[in-house]
């Protein structure tokens, strides 16, 4: 689906288009090379660099990834020769490494800030809403899981119950991992949808799912699949929204009555 591209000047498009193609060619990438990597038509590309065309949302984060740089990197420039791929904003008042609390702050002001840009739908900062997004995943990905545990509370994530958090010590490594990162992308999930998405029924995601054509990963014969477990589901779903949020046909996540609510567990 295509974002709608509005407050951007034709100067802005050049300048990203110029810096689009500096960084594909100090990686030694042709044109040919980033479409098939991203799926985005050559041509399409070209009026990038050129500065006739600009890039939705979900096109900016598919050409920040195959450039290897994040996206604020890629739009603004910063401090293009010393900047690591995955660093943030400069711009930005960020903690200085290893404080932890001072990145829980920051991380809380840029999805307060991502709360209100959902309000009047992403697609009208389509340059603003992927770096902060980048932004708080690099923060959040910094983080530990009890510090995650706090921030999940304050965004209003489905309670976790005690036992699965007494019982992450135990876990293998591999497994801790893994658990940190779902946890990161509920919170996310809050910035995107205003709702962690574990607190709808699942009846109703189940039903979206079907509605997008999505196939269950337990094979069965009923006309309505069923799923192994609430997480794949959500897993399953969680890239598909998102993708509709940034491009503004948004679903009203939020409404009770549409989107009946599970109780805490």
């Amino acid at each position: 689906m295509t974002v709608k591209i509005t407050e951007v000047t034709k100067e802005d498009r050049a300048t990203f288009g110029m810096r689009m193609q500096r960084i594909r060619e100090g990686l030694g990438l042709t044109r040919n090379n980033v479409s098939e990597q991203t799926g985005i038509p050559v041509r399409t590309i070209e009026k990038f660099e050129q500065g006739t065309m600009s890039p939705n949302v979900e096109r900016l984060q598919a050409l920040a990834r195959v450039l290897t740089v994040s996206v604020g990197h890629l739009l603004d420039g910063v401090d293009e020769t010393e900047q690591p791929a995955h660093a943030v904003n400069s711009n930005a008042v960020l903690p200085s490494p290893g404080s932890s609390e001072e990145h829980s702050e920051d991380v809380t002001v840029y999805l307060v800030r991502l709360d209100a840009m959902r309000a009047e739908g992403f697609q009208r900062y389509w340059r603003k809403a992927p770096r902060l997004i980048d932004e708080a995943e690099t923060l959040l990905s910094r983080m530990q899981y009890d510090e995650l545990l706090d921030i999940a509370e304050e965004r209003g994530v489905m309670a976790i119950s005690q036992e699965e958090i007494d019982g992450f010590i135990y876990l293998e490594p591999d497994e801790q991992v893994d658990q940190v990162h779902e946890l990161s992308e509920r919170i996310l999930d809050t910035a995107y949808f205003g709702v962690d998405l574990y607190k709808i029924e699942m009846s109703y995601l189940e039903g979206m799912a079907e509605q997008f054509g999505l196939r269950s990963d337990k094979s069965g014969s009923f006309f309505f699949e069923e799923w192994s477990s609430d997480a794949v589901l959500v897993k399953a779903l969680r890239v598909l929204l998102r993708h509709q949020f940034l491009a503004g046909d948004t679903l009203k996540l939020l409404d009770d009555k549409l989107f009946p609510k599970r109780g805490a567990a």
